[in-house]
């Protein structure tokens, strides 16, 4: 299983996640990500309109491979 990690403590980022993961989108889980992601919050939503980049990350211990998604911050 993919899943993508969004960093909330950046505020530029927390300001991205609260617009667009908690109101627009919703499908982001609430909780850490486990391993040394624990900053991380999780979302399995592959296709995000609101993700600026990616960049791979490695594998958690449980299997699922682990990209990190920037989101789009507004100007």
């Amino acid at each position: 299983m993919i899943v993508f990690g969004v960093y909330p403590f950046l505020k530029k980022q927390k300001e991205a996640i609260d617009k667009y993961c908690f109101k627009e989108c919703g499908k982001i889980l609430i909780g850490a990500m486990g391993d040394d992601l624990m900053g991380f919050m999780p979302c399995k939503e592959e296709n995000c309109s609101y993700e600026e980049k990616r960049k791979k990350y490695g594998k958690l211990k449980n299997g699922d491979i682990v990209y990190i998604r920037k989101l789009k911050e507004e100007k």
